[in-house]
């Protein structure tokens, strides 16, 4: 069956028109649109539609010999544009980004280059100790590797599907089954390993997939009557609106993203291009779509998606007290550079003849300027912290701002913390320390905020000889109350699971001495009724659950020995200091710009029996917290301290194992 060629769809730059401004505008500020993200959802829906189509319309002549040219054709729209904002990011970066940063920078344009920033993001997401990729100017590029991925595999699933035929029967079929199990593979991650559902290609095939079907269906939906079409276009028009202001609050209140709530900008899409299946635009919101400002935006809206959020970033560096007024400005400088970029660099080279001739030429182009940012990206490596400390005369503290991101306790490296989705204790050989033939027990029980105490904990231990073992969980807060694990936008019911495990663990076990521990500096969490309470409701919330997990924590007939939390610094100090390393003190802060809120050091002062170890005083000596005490490196990132500075503590940590208060 052939299928006829699909006129232009100027409702089609308009619905692009509507995704990019939803997204410029929730990267310069999410409040202002809280479901902004959701343009990328409707970008994925027209891009299955569109590229689709492409193979519809020469359906009767579809051949093998289709694909150079389908990808030649694709290495000529995308490419240019793409590597010449590669290239601008990894040279402004080298300059304007802190060289602690650059390094992990540069590996994300490296991986935008091939198409890869979506796998790149998605790992580093799932680790912990990843650095945050929020800041990352290439951030953004993960959807194209979600539509490249898209490209590459396509084509040669629909020319299997046709056979010989030319029949796009068993295509539907293949689509219908790949999308329904990308659906169900997206809400199984959403609520298990988020990162891969949001920035994976399988996660999201769904809905790409629905783009197809409707691409394949589309001569069906032009003999809708008017009436029903509009009604479609209404709906598709009201699902995208009621996405951009209502996903915030669907979030916020349990509905993790993508899962579920990703139907409804998707819904929306689709309604959308069923509505104006005939391409005259022959109803209200069709004409709406085709206003020439929405036209215009849309024609210039890959090359705005490029370049807004690098320059967001960037500015955001370089200004860190930028306000959204000038954000604004930098947007709407960004489409400036976009409209330039369009007509300076893409399009000659889209439309070029020779180019369009020679597929070989096409891809040696490609290959050209895959290498132009792939050494772009080695440039910017080159000027990363490391590099240049090492061009530097010895310094004289350690680790270095390089290095202290890494200087973890090895209990990470042991797989002794407990993942966000696991309820269970970890258990094993690896994470025993101190003496472990020793019978005396002492417990280091927390979240990641114990874990940085673990080498002074370890070293008095094997002083003192007593076995050390850890219970150590992921953002889990171990007082007895619910939190909001706001990376998978769910109640953290695993964390109050496995701390009921703990708390029977330490029961049966009988430990001498307990070393709790928590981050309750700079932000708290807790959960009421099924939703995350505000700070001000919280803190009479967390304080009072935090009593009653010391008093149950007493019991179970151990010394209780809780260490107050940290001063987090303002800012990530390895960033800082690797901005001149001969010169740390320049990153030292005064502690009233610390984020220290203290919630918990008068629970922990109340209640009777319970040692409690501050050592604020020691970070913070005479009002000012210093990047560097006694030549150890204080941080490792703003909130946690690295594990050589920990191990400055042992001397305090064995005085409480020998039975000695320390104040």
């Amino acid at each position: 069956m052939s299928l006829e060629a699909r006129p232009r769809r100027r409702d089609i730059e308009g619905i692009r028109a509507v995704a990019i401004l939803s997204v410029v505008i929730y990267h310069v500020n999410n409040a202002w649109l809280p479901g902004g993200f959701i343009g990328v959802d409707i970008f994925f829906v027209l891009s299955g539609f569109l590229i689709t189509s492409i193979w519809i319309k020469d359906i009767d002549t579809a051949s093998w010999r289709m694909l150079p040219g389908f990808w030649a054709r694709r290495i000529l729209r995308l490419l240019p544009a793409a590597s010449l904002v590669l290239v601008v990011t990894a040279l402004l970066s080298s300059v304007l980004l802190p060289a602690a940063d650059r390094g992990q920078i540069a590996e994300g344009i490296r991986a935008a280059t091939f198409y890869m920033a979506n796998i790149f993001y998605a790992n580093q997401s799932l680790d912990y100790l990843a650095a945050d990729v929020s800041a990352s100017p290439v951030l953004h590029f993960w959807s194209l590797g979600v539509e490249e991925q898209f490209y590459l595999v396509w084509p040669t699933l629909f020319l299997l599907s046709l056979g010989f035929s030319k029949n796009t029967r068993r295509t539907r079929w293949i689509i219908v089954v790949i999308a329904v199990g990308s659906f169900a593979l997206s809400l199984y991650q959403t609520a298990t390993i988020q990162p891969l559902a949001f920035f994976g290609s399988p996660a999201r095939a769904w809905q790409l997939g629905a783009g197809a079907l409707l691409a394949l269906n589309n001569h069906h939906f032009k003999r809708l009557w008017p009436r029903v079409r509009s009604l479609f276009s209404l709906t598709g028009l009201a699902l995208i609106f009621y996405s951009l202001i209502a996903m915030g609050t669907l979030i916020k209140n349990g509905a993790a993203y993508p899962g579920w709530p990703a139907l409804l900008p998707t819904l929306g899409a689709a309604s959308l291009l069923i509505g104006g299946a005939p391409g005259r635009n022959d109803n209200p919101v069709g004409r709406l779509l085709a206003l020439p400002p929405l036209q215009w935006l849309g024609a210039v809206s890959y090359s705005w998606y490029l370049w807004h959020w690098p320059l967001l970033v960037l500015a955001r560096a370089k200004w860190p007290a930028i306000q959204p007024f000038d954000e604004v400005l930098v947007a709407v400088g960004s489409l400036c550079l976009a409209v330039i970029s369009l007509h300076v660099v893409e399009n000659p080279i889209r439309f070029s003849k020779k180019l369009q001739k020679s597929h070989s030429k096409t891809f040696l182009l490609g290959i050209a300027l895959m290498a132009s940012s792939t050494l772009a990206s080695s440039l910017l490596m080159s000027r990363d912290a490391s590099n240049l400390e090492a061009s530097l005369p010895a310094l004289s503290y350690r680790p270095l701002a390089s290095q202290a991101v890494d200087d973890v306790p090895e209990s990470y490296a042991d797989g002794c913390m407990s993942t966000s989705t696991a309820e269970w204790i970890v258990k094993s050989k690896q994470c025993v320390y101190g003496n472990p033939k020793s019978k005396k027990l002492a417990v280091l029980f927390g979240d990641s905020h114990a874990a940085h105490w673990l080498a002074a904990a370890d070293a008095a231990a094997k002083r003192e000889n007593y076995r050390l073992e850890v219970r150590i969980k992921t953002f889990c807060t171990p007082v007895r109350i619910a939190r909001w694990d706001a990376a998978r936008g769910k109640v953290y019911t695993e964390c109050e699971a496995w701390k009921a495990r703990v708390i029977e663990d330490l029961y049966s076990r009988h430990p001498e001495v307990i070393f709790w521990a928590a981050r309750s500096s700079g932000s708290i969490s807790v959960v009421q009724d099924g939703r995350q309470v505000s700070v001000e409701e919280a803190k009479p919330l967390w304080q009072k659950s935090l009593r009653t997990m010391l008093k149950i924590l007493k019991g179970s007939g151990a010394r209780v020995v809780a260490i107050a939390d940290t001063p987090f610094a303002p800012y990530v100090m390895p960033s800082c200091v690797s901005n001149d390393p001969e010169h740390p003190q320049l990153c030292d802060f005064p502690i009233s710009q610390a984020s220290l809120t203290r919630y918990d050091l008068p629970i922990l002062k109340s209640v009777p029996g319970i040692q409690v170890l501050d050592f604020a005083p020691r970070f913070c000596p005479n009002g000012v917290c210093p990047a560097v005490i006694d030549g150890v490196f204080v941080y490792r990132d703003q909130g946690h301290i690295t594990n050589t500075f920990s191990a400055t503590f042992a001397d305090d940590f064995a005085e409480v194992l020998r039975g000695t208060a320390v104040s």
